[in-house]
């Protein structure tokens, strides 16, 4: 995982507006609009709302672009920023493209775990195991907690020995087939629609 590619980007009306997948935001974002499959399928429609709101609590300065957003007429300027949000809400759930871990960070004994729950363990693992502040907890991507996190268990292991084999088989399964399972998980979250 490139860690500092979880930055978005965004060209608006000549403001460069740089987002990025907070912990913060994503308990919010997710409790505000009943899951992430609804803040997925809202941006498949260009909801101006859930743009604006994406805008609003994952930006690294402040920014009047949702404002903008939501002046009448301006809906056209929202479709082509609709790829480059998705890609954010993928790191706002803190699914990793480059790991062979299940995309939602959870096993198959825990398959109906929401993400509110994943929240709630990201939030314990960064203030209890790695010994962050509860404002590094919240300023930190799902992605990088996850990072720490394996990083402290590499030292753990490297200090006092696991009995394990460190090395993970990287997955051979490709990006697509990562995706499909994501999206195959969140089916199955509660208040996901059935297609």
């Amino acid at each position: 995982m490139f860690l500092a590619e979880e930055e978005i980007t965004l060209a608006l009306d000549g403001e460069r507006i740089h987002l990025r997948p907070s912990l913060r935001a994503a308990a919010r974002l997710e409790r505000r609009h009943g899951g992430f499959p609804a803040v997925l399928r809202a941006l498949d429609e260009a909801s101006v709302t859930v743009i604006a709101d994406l805008i609003r609590e994952c930006a690294m300065a402040p920014t009047n672009a949702p404002d903008l957003l939501v002046t009448p007429g301006l809906g056209w300027r929202l479709t082509p920023l609709v790829p480059a949000l998705q890609v954010l809400v993928l790191g706002l759930m803190g699914f990793d493209p480059d790991t062979d871990d299940d995309p939602a960070g959870v096993s198959d004994a825990d398959a109906r775990i929401t993400f509110a729950e994943v929240h709630g363990r990201l939030y314990r693992l960064a203030t209890g195991w790695l010994g962050w502040t509860p404002a590094q907890t919240w300023a930190a991507s799902p992605g990088e907690i996850r990072q720490a996190y394996e990083g402290r268990l590499d030292l753990l292991r490297a200090v006092f020995g696991s009995g394990e084999e460190t090395g993970k088989p990287k997955s051979a399964a490709s990006l697509d087939d990562k995706f499909t399972a994501l999206m195959g998980h969140l089916a199955t979250l509660p208040g996901a629609r059935a297609a």
